[in-house]
């Protein structure tokens, strides 16, 4: 067992050795953060510890060594860590062993500047720093999750070129149309904000970790690494207080009197469901109204055996009236407030909950009472049993909603019109998937409906082009390969569309499909799924 540990640690530092000449510190950092990453993810304990490898290099004399132990003393997560490589480091420098040739610099990083590309719903932001050393600029990027109000980090990455990433976030904030905004933010609160979101992600269970991007854990050790290199944060916020229930009353009663609805019992009690839920999901800003958030809800509710039918048949009516009422409370831009109030109406148009008891909503997340309901099923499925319809195994509501969420941008429509025929198509089928696909695109059915036709449209071959679009949706709708689904998020997150998120994905498709038919017929699915986290 030693010698494999020692075989381990061993690897290591003849990576380290292949950076001594490296003239850039970053490149070391980035390895040294790799590998502590590689603890992070290790469930086994077969990855070395970076206390291990730090004992293993102090008992070395050579310059590999010692540019592991430089770059530990800076990128190592452990104060006591840090602490034994900087001393271990100075004992190899006293003995004459030669320094990398980063090794003067790869500590000394001042703090330029911090940015945030934020939506005005309060769910998704990408924070950018901006750090300086030997005059040459370089940026860390954190992707934060506010779900839940506090934030979560999906995804952190290093950036050699901060001026450009800004001046994109600035163009996407232009192209937004108010739905994304660009902030400078004081540097005490990025550190606040990226330790907290490192904390939460670190606290995650390993199945609510899926949703997590593996540039996560390679770069979480140098992200931490420059929070120490930002000002002291700022305080943490407590707590938001328990509302208590004549707060809970009071905010009902606004809503009801300020939205004009007709204050039935069954439209109050649904009222209040939607107060406390607020309350209970989002304490601190219980009247914050965004997609996820409502998604959450809607999903949430459909599956809870607490809703009385009664009130379940007003939730559509009542929910769509919140997010008018919320989203002008919240002031948000006319663009931002038209998307959330159109996914209200169609998730309480399409839910289905005035067609079914909650007997049968139940029966929507449980398999075994599916038998019961098949007919019932067959004849007016629901948003959910298209959706979610196999997604009762879920670890919690949150997975459920990324569930959701990715299968509705995959298929954002189970219905279209072709030839002047309506159709309405059931997703889970392949080839109904197919069929909206070609649905999307009119303006290839001409062509498609030539079997003569060999050419292309406008530049564009329509059918390896809706050939590997359907590729990619099938992709994006099985989760397989997963690394699809989070390529398209941090696309969405830095402003791109779906259609600039399927093409870009489709490029890369093709470029993999081109060369398993021309080469050896077989697709790398490991460098596939490479390629697709770097996107």
């Amino acid at each position: 067992m030693r010698s494999e540990r020692n075989e381990a640690c061993g690897e290591v530092l003849r990576g380290f050795l292949a950076l001594v000449e490296e003239p850039d510190p970053l490149q070391a950092e980035m390895f040294a953060s790799d590998v502590l990453g590689d603890e992070w993810v290790d469930e086994d304990g077969d990855a070395p510890s970076g206390l291990e490898l730090i004992n293993y290099a102090s008992g070395k004399t050579t310059p590999a060594a010692l540019a592991l132990l430089r770059a530990m003393h800076v990128i190592g997560v452990s104060e006591q860590h840090r602490e034994v490589a900087g001393r271990a480091a100075e004992e190899l420098a006293e003995q004459g062993v030669a320094e990398p040739a980063w090794g003067n610099s790869i500590g000394k990083v001042a703090v330029r500047e911090c940015w945030m590309l934020a939506d005005v719903y309060g769910e998704d932001a990408s924070l950018l720093c901006v750090f300086e050393r030997d005059g040459v600029a370089h940026g860390l990027v954190a992707l934060l999750d506010f779900t839940h109000g506090e934030p979560g980090a999906t995804d952190l990455f290093p950036i050699t070129e901060p001026e450009q990433t800004l001046a994109e976030m600035r163009e996407k904030e232009v192209e937004s149309d108010g739905v994304l905004r660009v902030t400078g933010v004081p540097p005490s609160r990025a550190r606040r904000l990226l330790e907290d979101a490192i904390q939460d992600t670190d606290s995650l269970s390993e199945s609510d970790a899926e949703s997590v991007d593996e540039d996560f854990a390679e770069f979480r050790a140098l992200a931490l690494a420059r929070c120490r290199a930002l000002p002291e944060p700022d305080p943490q916020a407590g707590p938001a207080p328990e509302a208590s229930d004549e707060q809970r009353a009071a905010a009902t009663e606004e809503f009801l009197r300020e939205s004009g609805l007709d204050a039935t019992e069954e439209i109050r009690r649904c009222a209040r469901l939607i107060v406390d839920y607020g309350y209970d999901y989002d304490p601190a800003a219980p009247q914050r109204v965004s997609p996820q958030k409502l998604t959450i809800f809607f999903a949430e509710q459909l599956g809870s055996d607490s809703v009385d039918p009664e009130v379940a048949e007003v939730l559509p009516t009542v929910t769509s009236a919140w997010t008018r009422w919320a989203a002008a409370r919240n002031e948000l831009p006319e663009a931002a407030a038209a998307d959330v109030i159109q996914l209200a109406d169609e998730m309480g148009t399409e839910s289905g909950t005035e067609e079914y008891d909650d007997e049968d909503i139940l029966a929507l997340f449980d398999h075994d009472d599916h038998d019961d309901h098949d007919e019932e099923f067959e004849e007016d499925p629901s948003l959910v049993d298209y959706y979610l319809g196999d997604a009762a195994d879920a670890p919690d509501v949150a997975t459920l909603g990324d569930i959701l969420d990715r299968r509705s941008f995959a298929i954002p429509e189970n219905h279209i019109t072709i030839d002047d025929e309506y159709l309405e198509l059931d997703p889970r089928d392949p080839d109904d998937r197919r069929t909206l696909v070609v649905g999307e695109h009119p303006e290839y059915h001409d062509a498609l409906d030539d079997p003569e036709f060999a050419g292309d449209v406008e530049g564009v071959n329509p059918r390896l082009f809706l050939a590997i679009k359907e590729i990619v949706i099938n992709q994006l709708w099985d989760n397989d390969p997963p690394e699809a689904w989070e390529a398209a998020k941090r696309l969405r997150h830095s402003g791109e569309d779906r259609d600039e998120i399927l093409r870009a994905i489709g490029e890369l498709t093709t470029r993999y499909v081109y060369v398993a038919l021309t080469e050896n017929g077989e697709l790398d699915e490991d460098a596939y799924r490479a390629a697709l986290n770097d996107l």
